[in-house]
C-alpha cells in the first residue's frame, strides 16, 4: 500500500508573537495571524499533495480560547480536510488539555481525538495502518504514558501519537509525559509521532521518532525553518521522512562582527547586505531579526551610547530594500568580546558552576517553577511575557556576573 500522512505539532492557534511592539498596527496585525495562516498553509499542502490523513501531536492552542473565532476557524480548516476524504487524527498536549477545553471544541465528526483516560487505537483498515495515541487529561502529566501503549497490531503500518518530552530533547521544556527513546522503540511501531519540542527533531530512525517541531515560530528563541513532516509509505513501509517548511514570520540571529568597521552608517550597510542575502534567495515570509553587534571595535562603544538611535535608523533601513515590508528587526543585542571582562581562568569555580547549571535541564525547569510566583508579581506587556528559563538567559547572567567581578561593565540587552 503506497501512500502519505502529514505529522504537525504545537500550532499554539492565536499565541502572540512577541517583540514587535513598535512597527506599525497594520504590519503588527499580519504578523499576529501568523500562527493562523501557518495552519491554513499545512491545510492546503495535505490537500494538493493527496495526503492520506494528518496527524496533529498536541498544543493546537494556546490554552483557553479567547474568543470562539479561533475554534470557528480551526473547525473550518479541518472541514476542508474531511470532506474531501482526509482523515485528522488528534491528541491534546499540556497547552490544550481537556482539561482547559473540555471536550465538545471539535466537532468529533471532524477529527478522531483520542482520549486522555488510557491509550486508544483507531484502526484505518484500508490503508492498513493503526494509530495508538492518548491525549493529555491534565496540563502536567507527569507519568510515563509511553509505557501503557499496546504493542504493534501484526500485519499493519503501526503509528504511536503522543505530546512528550522524550528523552529529555526539550531542554527547558516541562518534563511533561516523560519517556525514554528505549520505550518508544520497545512498543515495535514503525513511526513515533510526537509533539511539544519546537524544534525538528528525529530522535531514531527505524523505527521513526520524530518531532516536527512547531509550525510557526513566535519568538526570537525559535529561530530558523518551522513547518511539519511529510512520510511517505510504499508497500506498507515507511519510505521517507522530509520535513517542510512554511515559515509565514521567520526569526533569525544576524551576527555583524564589528572589527574594522567606522562608522555607524558603514555597519548598517553591512546588515542590509547581509538581510539582501535573503532577499536574494527568494524569501517569501516577513523575516525578523535579532541583530547581535559584536565587539572588539572602537566603533561598539559609540553605537552603545546611541543604542536607541542606531535601532532606529536600523529597523528604519530593512523595509526599503525592497519597498516591502519584510524584513524587521526585532532587537539589537550587543556582546561585548573584550578578554578583560570575561575572566574564565581568574575565577574557575564560578565557571565551573555556571557550566554545570547550563548544560542541565533538570535546573532549568526547576528554576522556571520555582519563579512562577515572582513572573506572576511583575507587570508586564503581553508582548514582553517571557517565563521560561533556558541556557540562553543563563549565559546572559554569566555575562554580566563576570563582568561584575572583573569590574567592567558587560552591555548586554
Amino acid at each position: 500500500m503506497d501512500f502519505k500522512f502529514i505529522h504537525a505539532a504545537d500550532l499554539h492557534l492565536d499565541s502572540p508573537l512577541r517583540g514587535l511592539s513598535v512597527y506599525e498596527d497594520s504590519l503588527r496585525e499580519q504578523v499576529q495571524l501568523a500562527t493562523r495562516e501557518a495552519f491554513k498553509q499545512l491545510i492546503d499542502y495535505c490537500l494538493e499533495s493527496r495526503a492520506a490523513f494528518l496527524i496533529l501531536a498536541g498544543d493546537l492552542f494556546d490554552g483557553t480560547w479567547k474568543d470562539v473565532s479561533v475554534g470557528f476557524f480551526f473547525n473550518h480548516q479541518i472541514k476542508r480536510l474531511t470532506s474531501t476524504g482526509i482523515q485528522v487524527f488528534i491528541v491534546y498536549g499540556n497547552h490544550d488539555a481537556q482539561c482547559i477545553l473540555g471536550e465538545s471544541q471539535i466537532h468529533p465528526e471532524l477529527a478522531h481525538v483520542f482520549a486522555a483516560d488510557k491509550p486508544q487505537t483507531i484502526l484505518i483498515d484500508n490503508l492498513e495502518v493503526a494509530l495508538h495515541g492518548q491525549s493529555f487529561g491534565q496540563k502536567e502529566v507527569m507519568e510515563n504514558l509511553a509505557q501503557k501503549f499496546p504493542g504493534a497490531k501484526k500485519g499493519y503500518l503501526n503509528i504511536g501519537i503522543l505530546h512528550t518530552n522524550a528523552d529529555q530533547s526539550g531542554g527547558p521544556h516541562a518534563n511533561y509525559a516523560p519517556c525514554s527513546i528505549s520505550d518508544l522503540v520497545a512498543k515495535n511501531y514503525d513511526y513515533w509521532a510526537l509533539g511539544h519540542v519546537h524544534k525538528n527533531m528525529i530522535l531514531h530512525e527505524n523505527p521513526w521518532v520524530v518531532f516536527p517541531g512547531n509550525l510557526q515560530g513566535r519568538h526570537i528563541k525559535e529561530t530558523g525553518a518551522k513547518g511539519f513532516v511529510e512520510v511517505e509509505v510504499k508497500a506498507g513501509k515507511i519510505n521517507s521522512v522530509r520535513h517542510q517548511a512554511i515559515n509565514v514570520v521567520r526569526w533569525e540571529k544576524l551576527e555583524i562582527k564589528l572589527e574594522g568597521l567606522d562608522s555607524a552608517v558603514e555597519s548598517i550597510g553591512v546588515i542590509k547586505d547581509r538581510v539582501e542575502l535573503y532577499n536574494a534567495n527568494g524569501a517569501n515570509s516577513i523575516n525578523v531579526f535579532r541583530v547581535i553587534l559584536k565587539a572588539p571595535s572602537p566603533l561598539y562603544d559609540v553605537l552603545i551610547k546611541n543604542k536607541e538611535y542606531y535601532r532606529r535608523e536600523c529597523r528604519y533601513a530593512l523595509p526599503h530594500l525592497n519597498h516591502l515590508e519584510k524584513f524587521l528587526i526585532e532587537e539589537l543585542e550587543t556582546v561585548n568580546q573584550k578578554p578583560d571582562l570575561l575572566k574564565k581562568n581568574e575565577y574557575p569555580e564560578w565557571w565551573e558552576l555556571s557550566d554545570r547549571i547550563i548544560n542541565t535541564p533538570e535546573f532549568l525547569t526547576d528554576a522556571t517553577k520555582g519563579l512562577a510566583s515572582l513572573f506572576s508579581a511583575i507587570p508586564r506587556d503581553e508582548e514582553s511575557d517571557d517565563t521560561v528559563i533556558d541556557s540562553v538567559d543563563i549565559e546572559q547572567a554569566r555575562k554580566l556576573l563576570f563582568a561584575h567581578l572583573s569590574g567592567g561593565e558587560e552591555n548586554e540587552d
